[in-house]
């Protein structure tokens, strides 16, 4: 009797799941590269200025891959656009109440021109690439070789998928 009973659970068992519909398992997303172009601007195109500090807030889903006890973004992810000039960022993360920010601070004691600051490479987690206007730029200032902060120039940032 018990190799009966037996034998009927082992065929139950061996039965189950077997309902001949497959399941689609979609793969994990794989994160894409984003190039982001940080620039300045401004009314007149021969102006000089000789730091530039801002903060730029990400859209959810795009990340840096920064140290993450400091923030620090590598210098493998970041670069001037001027070979001489100096550049350094933080990176934050995300949280329930904030979205992910990098600080990026940009100095050349010779003097930066209007155009091409920097570059930084990130990564975004989403399906799609996020549009320019997905990221924001807050807390800009540039000055001049005294420090003091230069009225009509402006940041300016685009995105390209890598």
């Amino acid at each position: 009797m018990r190799l009966l009973i037996l034998a009927l659970v082992l065929v139950a068992i061996c039965g189950c799941g077997g309902s001949g519909g497959g399941s689609v398992v979609d793969a994990p997303q794989q994160p894409r590269g984003l190039m982001l172009q940080v620039a300045s601007q401004a009314g007149n195109p021969a102006t000089v200025f000789y730091s530039a500090e801002l903060t730029l807030r990400f859209p959810a889903g795009v990340a840096v891959s920064a140290d993450p006890g400091t923030g620090e973004v590598p210098s493998n992810l970041i670069a001037a656009a001027d070979p001489t000039a100096f550049v350094g960022a933080r990176y934050t993360a995300a949280s329930t109440t904030a979205p992910a920010t990098v600080k990026m601070i940009i100095a050349n004691p010779m003097g930066l021109v209007v155009g091409p600051l920097a570059a930084l490479t990130c990564s975004a987690t989403t399906g799609t690439v996020p549009g320019t206007g997905s990221f924001t730029v807050q807390d800009f200032v540039f000055k001049d070789a005294s420090g003091v902060a230069l009225d009509g120039i402006t940041p300016k940032v685009t995105v390209q998928a890598l």
